[in-house]
This record gives structure tokens, C-alpha cells and sequence, in this order.
């Protein structure tokens, strides 16, 4: 596609954020630098494990995020326009983790997307034939290729003409072509409602703890004033020494010793410890 570069284009910063997004993580500082590495001779498959464990793998999930993926692949296809991958000439661990994450969003993907996409779609078409070649992990595998129309239509859609597919691809069956390697195929998921659900309990969740914190810290000041106008006495303390007459290994943990320990009352008491991993319990 012809087009006039305004600029230098997306930042590495950007890029990284907006792979990040399409994989649903919230990178750190060392995840953006590390997603854009280069892959190597020898490719690390339980990085790309590790970047793809919360991706969208439903087809019909996908097509109803297709504005919010088709916002993230258009700052890929300004990347991608001059260069055959995210690493440039060769992968990048973003490459191979979009590969599986990017699956069901392809999939659910109309012509008009993919060609609106299409440094985008030139790219994921040219991937996913070039990773099968690199025996990936079943896990990681996608289970069919995604298709593609090489016929361009004249002129070509614009990205800002896109509407959304809501839903589409799930009135559509989803046989094998749903599943990511060895997966089993999921119900549609709301995946924009499932995370504002998310949030909306960890933010319930602080706001508790919060108000607890608080409460516990106004008690606490109280007891600290009320403390601080009587002199200090070590007789508040009530310390004790015993004589440990007996120590064995607890049955159902390595690290806990059961210990009886006579303290000079009328009954010995019997205390866990975990001593176990520093000292022999014939010491």
C-alpha cells in the first residue's frame, strides 16, 4: 500500500505496548525490552509461553474486540510497512508470541479488516507459514492456517472505515480452526466485561483494606498515646525460658519439628517450630 510517512512513526515504547496489549499483560520495563530481542538460532519456547498464557484464543471472543485489536494492529501495520517482521528482517519473541495470540483475531477478521490491515495481514500470512516450519510446541501450535484473499481490492479500506464485527464470527461455528494447539475449544467470552468486572472487584477489594488499614491505624494510635503517658516496665513482659525435654520431625511437613518444652508449669507444652531446615533435631 502506498502511503506518506508523517514523522518517524510508532516509538519502541509504542510498539511494545502495543504487542503488550494484544497479548492482554501489563508489561514491565524488561518485558518491552525483552519482546523485542531478537529470537536467536535457538528460540526459547517458554518465553513465548509465558507472553501468550492470557491471550484471546476464541474466534468468536476475538470479533467482539475487534475494535480494540484493530487499534493495536494499526500501530503494527505503520511498523510493518517497511519491514518483513517486528524484528526486522528476522523474529523477535513479539513475532512469535502474536503468532498464537493473534490467531483468533485473524480468524474472526473479515476481508475488509485484514485488507484495511494489510502490512498487518501480510505479515501474520507470511508468520504463521514461516513458524510451523520451526516445530513449535503442540501448546503453541495453531491449529489451521488462517486464510487470506490476494486479491486487493481498488481503492483499499481505510482503517478509520472499519466497523465493528460484534460478534459475527460467533453465530459461525468454531471447529478445530478455534483451538490453539492442544486447547480445548472455549464458549465465547466476553473479554472487555470480564476485565471491567476484574477491575471493578480489585477495586473493591483496596477500598476494603483501606478502611480497614485506617481503622486498625486509628486504634492503634490510640493505644500508642494512651502508652506513651505511662513509663516503660519490663514487667509487662511476661518472658519465660524452657527446657525442650523431647523434639521429633512433624509427619506431613519437612521443615517443622513437634517440640515438648517444660516451662515450670503444671504441664509441659508442646510447640512447632520450624527449625527443621537449620538445625538436627538431635541438637
Amino acid at each position: 500500500r502506498a502511503r506518506t510517512s508523517m514523522g518517524r512513526g510508532p516509538s519502541r515504547d509504542q510498539i511494545a505496548e502495543a504487542v503488550a496489549k494484544c497479548l492482554f499483560i501489563k508489561p514491565s520495563q524488561q518485558d518491552k525490552i525483552k519482546l523485542l530481542d531478537i529470537v536467536g538460532l535457538k528460540i526459547d519456547w517458554e518465553v513465548v509461553r509465558k507472553y501468550t498464557q492470557q491471550a484471546v484464543r476464541s474466534p468468536a471472543a476475538a470479533a467482539t474486540l475487534s475494535s480494540y485489536y484493530t487499534a493495536q494492529l494499526a500501530v503494527l501495520d505503520e511498523v510493518l510497512e517497511p519491514q518483513l517482521f517486528l524484528g526486522g528482517s528476522t523474529f523477535c519473541f513479539a513475532d512469535l508470541a502474536l503468532y498464537v495470540a493473534l490467531h483468533a483475531c485473524f480468524t474472526a477478521f473479515d476481508d475488509t479488516h485484514k485488507w484495511a490491515l494489510n502490512n498487518a495481514s501480510r505479515w501474520y500470512d507470511l508468520l504463521q507459514n514461516r513458524v510451523k516450519e520451526l516445530g513449535p510446541p503442540d501448546d503453541l501450535r495453531c491449529a489451521s492456517l488462517v486464510t487470506f484473499d490476494y486479491n486487493a481490492p481498488d481503492p483499499l479500506p481505510s482503517v478509520a472505515s472499519l466497523s465493528p464485527i460484534l460478534g459475527a464470527a460467533a453465530a459461525a461455528p468454531a471447529p478445530a480452526q478455534a483451538v490453539i494447539g492442544s486447547a480445548a475449544a472455549r464458549p465465547p467470552v466476553d473479554e472487555a466485561a470480564k476485565a471491567a468486572a476484574k477491575a471493578k472487584k480489585e477495586a473493591e477489594k483496596k477500598d476494603s483494606a483501606a478502611k480497614k488499614e485506617a481503622k486498625a491505624s486509628a486504634a492503634g494510635g490510640a493505644e500508642l498515646a494512651a502508652a506513651g503517658e505511662r513509663a516503660v516496665d519490663v514487667s509487662w513482659l511476661d518472658i519465660r525460658v524452657g527446657h525442650i525435654t523431647h523434639a521429633e520431625a512433624h509427619p506431613e511437613s519437612d521443615k517443622l519439628y513437634i517440640e515438648t518444652i517444660d516451662v515450670g508449669e503444671e504441664a509441659p507444652r508442646q510447640v512447632l517450630s520450624g527449625l527443621a531446615p537449620y538445625l538436627p533435631i538431635e541438637g
